[in-house]
């Protein structure tokens, strides 16, 4: 989906080509036990066998479907190139912003979002990492709508199939 995005402009499908080029793995380096050595690098950007060990336990936690370690290391690619995309289009995370969105998560599980960290921190998810995850998503939202925002006309009639199809039924009245 990224790379599909991506293809609507000049720089972006350069970024995604040189992502693809430049994507190199460090084995040598993460087999040493070392947190902070690179796994793999994107964009000259490391992702670190921190950053995915703090992934896997966070899908874990999420129950996301697959092979965690494959899920968490594309879904910290895409994060990597998703962030470069929203640099160069000047997309702009402020703190708030980042805030809003842990607040968003924290909501799904009912949880206010410094219960949400909190319970993240006991299984062993650093603040940070939550951070950056929400900060990724956030950041390539903004880049989607304002690519494709202006081109997508939502009916009610959507709205409803929608809701059929996740066999969520508006409240009659």
């Amino acid at each position: 989906m990224i790379r599909d995005i991506l293809a609507g402009g000049a720089k972006l499908v350069s970024l995604a080509l040189f992502a693809g080029l430049s994507l190199t793995a460090s084995q040598g380096v993460a087999q040493s036990g070392n947190p902070f050595a690179p796994v793999v690098i994107v964009n000259e950007r490391a992702i670190t066998n921190f950053e995915l060990q703090q992934r896997m336990i966070m899908l874990t936690l999420f129950q996301a479907p697959g092979d965690i370690r494959e899920v968490a290391l594309e879904q910290l690619i895409d994060d990597r190139i998703r962030l470069e995309a929203t640099d160069l289009v000047g997309v702009n995370r402020p703190q708030q912003a980042i805030n809003a969105g842990i607040t968003e998560f924290a909501a799904r599980a009912n949880l206010g979002p410094e219960e949400f960290l909190q319970a993240l921190a006991a299984e062993g998810v650093a603040p940070e990492s939550m951070r950056d995850f929400v900060k990724a998503g956030l950041g390539w939202r903004e880049v989607v709508q304002a690519r494709y925002g202006p081109r997508i006309q939502i009916t009610e009639a959507d709205i409803d199939r929608a809701l059929a199809e996740e066999g969520i039924g508006g409240a009659e009245v």
